[in-house]
């Protein structure tokens, strides 16, 4: 009987939460409407570069999703800055750091209990040391 692949689930995450512009775990992530996220600097480079592309005195407003190239709209006036953080992506990157380094994501009902790496599943009570 051939093994299985052991795969870490922190791993798996990791891999889930990385922008597939610049390989690196997603920072300050944007999602689009398609669903698709990418860190501002990354989102920032698409749309530079699409708005240095464009014909001198006419602004554009759609740009292409870098994963799946559906469109988004970017009015002139608006930079990605002005796009909507995703927060719940934020809590992810953050949590999954916490649990990489060993010290447990605090309950989030701000009880005496934490949940480590290796016991993800499961609380443990009184682990969690330090702030998030």
């Amino acid at each position: 009987m051939a093994c299985a692949l052991e795969t870490d689930p922190i791993n798996q995450l990791e891999e889930n939460l990385q922008c597939t512009v610049c390989l690196e775990v997603l920072a300050d992530p944007r999602t689009l409407p398609c669903f698709h996220s990418f860190c501002k600097v990354c989102l920032e480079g698409v749309v530079e570069t699409c708005r240095d592309k464009a014909p001198r005195g006419q602004p554009i407003r759609e740009f292409p999703c870098p994963n799946c190239r559906a469109m988004f709209i970017l009015d002139p006036d608006k930079q990605v800055t002005d796009m909507p953080r995703n927060h719940f992506i934020c809590n992810m990157v953050k949590a999954t750091a916490e649990l990489d380094r060993g010290i447990g994501v605090p309950c989030s009902h701000n009880c005496s209990q934490s949940y480590t790496r290796s016991l993800a599943a499961s609380p443990v009570k009184n682990s969690y040391v330090g702030n998030v």
